[in-house]
């Protein structure tokens, strides 16, 4: 939650900033997904959606630590690279099933 207390600014420029945040996220989830599908195919879907989910969780945890506008949009990124692998990984583990 974008208060004023946890990012030391104002709340305007607080819901700016966790609006830049969120878009940062998109971006980097969006730009990522067609490397992550490359990835997928040459190391595995499980492996690779272990490992996102592993970044995911540890861009999580620095959120809880995160009090300079630097911080949070980097805590961004790496949850979009992280959440990147989910929706090619899913769709991957989705065929497979249907093969059966």
């Amino acid at each position: 939650q974008a208060t004023p207390s946890m990012l030391e600014m104002p709340k305007k420029q607080a819901v700016a900033l966790a609006a830049t945040a969120f878009t940062v996220h998109f971006i980097s989830d969006t730009v990522m997904r067609g490397p992550v599908g490359v990835l997928i195919n040459r190391y595995g879907v499980r492996s690779m959606m272990m490992l996102g989910a592993a970044l995911s969780l540890i861009s999580m945890i620095l959120l809880a630590f995160t009090h300079t506008p630097a911080l949070l949009l980097f805590v961004a990124v790496l949850h979009g690279i992280g959440f990147s692998v989910m929706w090619p990984g899913v769709m991957n583990l989705t065929a497979d099933a249907s093969l059966r």
